[in-house]
């Protein structure tokens, strides 16, 4: 095969790889509160279970100057993580990330409808289902769903 034949081929592979990529959502900006999924179809799960996607997004709220970020809400998923029930906290900015890197533990059960325990003492999730637990006496049940990575922003209200 002559070098022209070989970078030809690869010249095709790449651009068709490219051209795969889906309809633009660079147009598309999220509102809140805001289930973004792709339109591809979901990556295999796992042995696991757990698929190689992630749910991240910010958590907020109203405020008369407008919308603020929330740090230090509390979010357990209990299909996130290689063995599911992983907790972590929202970061300074309101962000939070539950990783699709299967290698290091990461993915996500893909369970449809999903749920989302969120709380901040002295929050409230507008819609969303209380947890009536002394575990978490502030927290609520967000339920959505998701087939891919997923971005979902949380808006909370003061109570």
């Amino acid at each position: 095969m002559t070098r022209f034949a070989l970078i030809s081929i690869l010249l095709a592979l790449t651009t068709g790889s490219l051209s795969c990529s889906g309809k633009d959502s660079s147009s598309e900006l999220p509102t809140t509160p805001t289930v973004i999924t792709p339109t591809s179809p979901a990556p295999v799960p796992s042995r696991s279970g757990a698929t190689g996607v992630a749910l991240f997004g910010t958590v907020s709220e109203v405020t008369p100057s407008g919308q603020s970020a929330v740090p230090g809400v509390l979010l357990y998923c209990d299909a996130c993580g290689e063995f599911g029930h992983t907790f972590l906290t929202t970061d300074a900015n309101g962000s939070y990330r539950f990783s699709g890197d299967l290698a290091h533990g990461g993915g996500v059960w893909l369970l449809n409808p999903m749920q989302l325990l969120v709380e901040k003492a002295g929050y409230k999730l507008p819609g969303g289902v209380p947890v009536n637990s002394s575990s978490y006496p502030d927290g609520f049940w967000l339920t959505f769903k998701m087939n891919g990575d997923t971005q979902l922003d949380i808006v909370l209200a003061r109570q």
